[in-house]
């Protein structure tokens, strides 16, 4: 079902005489939704970024103290008394 003439006179103020939608209209209003959208899409692009660049650093800093653990346990072996 599309668009009714009334309720895009009534939503964005367009349609003349709210018996007919001019394509004028119509493209401008998909022009605006499509700009929106667009809008969305690079807020979510730039907040992905961020958080893949904060995961690679989670993962850089997992990676040390996974690696000073390891250290941490040979030493403790290392000095432990024998049995």
């Amino acid at each position: 079902m599309g668009p009714i003439a009334e309720d895009s006179k009534a939503n964005f103020g367009l349609g003349g005489d709210g018996k007919s939608i001019s394509t004028v209209d119509a493209d401008g209003v998909a022009l605006a939704a499509i700009q929106g959208l667009n809008q969305k899409l690079e807020f979510a692009n730039t907040e992905n970024a961020a958080l893949r660049a904060q995961s690679a650093e989670m993962g850089a800093r997992l990676e040390r103290l996974n690696a000073l653990l390891i250290e941490r346990t040979h030493e403790a072996r290392r000095d432990a008394p024998s049995q």
